[in-house]
């Protein structure tokens, strides 16, 4: 999981309607280096939309599932992480916190390393991105407005 790409920096509309317990996934975050093949792809395979959110947002792309959010999409084409090596495209998840900074610093004393520290994303929340002493990358999430993607159980949607 190596772009810092948060959920709440591609939404402003959709308003947190359900409260996660901590430790539950919040978030699902595609990077990838080729929108209009991932676009096609996942399209095709799972009959999602995107929602391409322009220029302010670098387009990145909400990702639905019969009109219900389900993810992100990030090109991460170009960008570097931490230690100056490319972004792959990867799939990222994010767990739900009560609170950002306090599970980052827990996580830290745990042996986590930071990689992008707890950050407020406007009005939506905070997140963060650890590695674990195993070297996973893990996203916290904790919901200011956006709770996370939303849950349908419908055939096409991952949750």
């Amino acid at each position: 999981m190596g772009a810092p790409a948060a959920p709440a920096a591609r939404t402003t509309t959709t308003r947190a309607t359900t409260t996660r317990s901590t430790g539950t996934s919040a978030w699902l975050d595609l990077s990838t280096t080729d929108t209009a093949r991932a676009v096609q792809f996942y399209g095709g395979v799972f009959g999602w939309q995107f929602e391409d959110l322009g220029e302010g947002f670098g387009h990145d792309h909400l990702i639905r599932s019969g009109g219900a959010l389900v993810g992100g999409l990030m090109n991460v084409a170009g960008m570097t992480g931490p230690a100056g090596d490319a972004l792959p495209p990867e799939w990222g998840v994010y767990l739900s916190v009560d609170d950002a900074d306090a599970r980052t610093a827990r996580a830290q004393r745990a042996g986590a390393a930071v990689i992008v520290p707890p950050d407020a994303i406007s009005e939506t929340g905070r997140m963060a991105i650890i590695q674990d002493p195993t070297g996973a990358g893990i996203g916290l999430w904790q919901a200011g407005t956006l709770d996370g993607y939303e849950f349908t159980g419908r055939p096409g949607s991952p949750v």
